[in-house]
């Protein structure tokens, strides 16, 4: 976009300059061969050499404040350029409007008139739904928030993501869409996959169901990871390293957009934290739970409490309820424990 900003601005510079009968040689000579490069071109030098035409847009840009547009744009573009266009260029506002929205108006857009930031939030509890103006679909999980434009400008797609989740995003190669989520970004052009990047864990997941995408940290940009379906990235926020790894169960995470947990092998904690965030509940730990993991499944038609008792005699653990309150009681596992326990009808799933 900058290469496109500064050729803009160019242009802007050398036309401001031929107003004024300033142009050197080799700017002439530069502009006149913009000029012939296209009709467009030679038909836009010619509308721009028009006083009425300036006048006119002059007059359409009184609608809205044109100080503060050339204000959002030095505050973006930041080149040495603008400050010569702002010398030579009379009406630089609209000169550098009409042709810089002429050529890359879907860059500028966003900068004269940003589209309106919008956040939606699912808290503990909830589940979410949006479906963004380029037709991609985002599921929220809960105690989770999205940052997005009201509309899509420019060449990219980008959304902000903070704890987890499952985007559908419609292909579309001339606009990548870019998720940035905590310490990481991902790259899509069309693609199914799940974030979880909740600021409280060690740890930031991304796990690809369908196509591919590109993902890197914004603390190590140059150390990238491509990831093809049934694969996940992993973000150790601890050593700030990234690395890739085969995920056949990847399919599950579908299921977890409408509350159903799937677990094979995962840390008792880890199943813990689900479920504070699923049932908005505190649930406390007394004692260790190290090296305790558990197999099962978790559907919205399970009692909660239920479903953790389960856990606890999977790990040799106690439950027991305060009020609103669960707190299990714990005394870690060995390292080798990975008894599965079904859950109530569920007793042929193993």
């Amino acid at each position: 976009m900058s290469d496109n900003i500064d050729h803009g601005l160019r242009i802007a510079y050398l036309i401001g300059r031929m107003r004024k009968n300033e142009l050197t040689n080799a700017e002439r000579a530069e502009l006149d061969a913009w000029v012939a490069r296209s009709e467009d071109n030679r038909q836009l030098y010619w509308e721009l050499m028009q006083q009425h035409n300036i006048d006119q847009l002059t007059n359409q840009l009184k609608q809205f404040d044109e100080h503060a547009a050339a204000r959002r744009f030095l505050r973006k573009t930041r080149r040495p350029l603008i400050i010569a266009a702002l010398r030579y260029v009379s009406g630089v506002v609209a000169v550098l409007l009409i042709v810089c929205m002429y050529l890359y108006r879907n860059e500028l857009a966003n900068i004269i008139s940003p589209a309106e930031m919008l956040q939606t939030a699912a808290l503990k509890g909830q589940h979410k739904i949006l479906h963004l103006e380029d037709g991609s679909t985002i599921w929220l999980s809960p105690g989770s928030t999205l940052k997005y434009p009201e509309r899509f400008y420019g060449g990219k797609r980008e959304v902000a993501l903070s704890g987890e989740a499952f985007f559908e995003v419609t292909r579309d190669v001339a606009h990548p869409f870019i998720v940035h989520a905590g310490s990481i970004r991902t790259y899509v052009l069309g693609a199914g996959f799940n974030i979880q990047s909740y600021p409280e864990m060690t740890q930031a997941t991304v796990t690809l169901l369908t196509g591919k995408v590109l993902v890197n940290s914004e603390l190590q940009q140059e150390a990238a990871v491509e990831l093809t379906p049934k694969q996940r990235a992993v973000f150790d926020r601890s050593s700030v390293t990234l690395r890739k790894e085969n995920y056949p169960n990847a399919a599950e995470l579908l299921d977890r957009r409408s509350g159903i947990y799937t677990y094979n092998g995962t840390p008792v904690t880890d199943i813990i934290t689900d479920m504070q965030r699923e049932y908005n509940m505190p649930i406390y730990v007394e004692g260790r739970l190290d090296n305790c993991t558990f197999y099962g499944k978790k559907t919205p038609d399970d009692d909660v409490v239920t479903f953790l008792r389960k856990v606890c005699i999977s790990i040799n653990a106690t439950l027991r309820t305060d009020g609103k309150a669960v707190i299990i009681t714990g005394n870690g596992c060995q390292a080798d424990n990975h008894k599965k326990i079904p859950l109530p009808g569920r007793e042929n799933d193993q």
